[in-house]
């Protein structure tokens, strides 16, 4: 259990710094998003409000995660974002006793680079639970709104998943 949680802060640390300036030398794109002045719009800390998936094929199904179940941060800063979700009760594993699917974890993270263009956060994943998401681009709408800022993907199936649908992440902005 412990191994778990150096993990994850490990994987928050590398995130926000290290793993981000190791990866962005080889790719030009990314200094430009960096650079890219509308992004501080979304700088701060978000906390994980909820996320639901709707699956319209190849079989229609809802999946809902919300918090107190859940908890995650979502950091936006400088053309940088980190993510990392968790429930806040996991069952116990143990190498030997591994969960046979990634959800079973109750773990999920991801970080790199981002920039914003009118409603479209273009975000390219740099470090990934998932190791075929690295160097994955992907546009999400958003809008913010009170406080709360609201993310919205189009499902488009690929080899990870043939699910077509959405997903929508609401997050609520900490104040400092």
């Amino acid at each position: 259990m412990r191994w778990i949680l150096v993990t994850i802060i490990l994987f928050a640390v590398l995130g926000c710094g290290v793993g981000l300036t190791s990866r962005s030398d080889s790719n030009s794109s990314s200094k430009e998003r960096v650079n890219d002045k509308s992004s501080n719009s979304l700088d701060g800390v978000y906390e994980f409000v909820s996320r639901t998936t709707t699956v319209d094929a190849p079989d229609k199904s809802t999946e809902r995660l919300s918090a107190p179940e859940w908890f995650g941060l979502w950091i936006f800063h400088n053309g940088y974002f980190s993510q990392t979700r968790m429930m806040n009760i996991r069952p116990d594993w143990t190498p030997s006793q591994f969960p046979k699917d990634p959800s079973g974890l109750g773990v999920d993270g991801s970080s790199g680079t981002y920039s914003v263009k009118d409603d479209t956060i273009e975000m390219k994943h740099m470090v990934n639970f998932y190791p075929g998401r690295i160097g994955a681009l992907e546009d999400v709408k958003y809008q913010f709104e009170n406080e709360t800022l609201t993310l919205t993907w189009q499902l488009i199936p690929g080899p990870e998943s043939r699910a077509r649908g959405q997903r929508v992440v609401v997050l609520r902005k900490i104040k400092q």
